[in-house]
């Protein structure tokens, strides 16, 4: 992607159907399951410019992981998140590090493998 895709995708995360839809979802799966404030150790791979950073932060502390530098400066300043530059091929941890993991539209992208993503 661009750096100008990148802006424009950031921009549209508060408002767009899509970005708003997913959060919706996300919350409810999330509070069949857990509390906010449960203290979670939660994995964003492929976090993008962070548009569901903010709601898994309420469940714990979150790790974005993306290849771009050009999406993690948008993510930046969020509490309770920290950013790893990297990708979902070969991620950066060791097994049992995380609670949760999560990856929105990642796996469907050009280069991804989906067998190493989700291994």
């Amino acid at each position: 992607m661009t750096p100008e895709e990148y802006e424009a995708m950031h921009r549209a995360q508060s408002s767009l159907w899509w970005y708003r839809g997913m959060k919706l979802i996300t919350r409810a799966f999330l509070d069949r399951y857990y509390r906010p404030g449960s203290a979670l150790k939660i994995l964003d791979a492929g976090c993008g410019t962070g548009a569901s950073l903010d709601l898994l932060a309420a469940y714990g502390d979150v790790v974005g992981v993306d290849y771009s530098p050009v999406a993690l400066r948008f993510c930046r300043g969020l509490a309770g998140v920290r950013f790893v530059q990297g990708t979902v091929n070969g991620l950066p941890f060791g097994p049992g590090l995380f609670d949760l993991v999560v990856s929105f539209d990642v796996i469907c992208c050009l280069g991804v493998d989906d067998q190493s993503a989700l291994s």
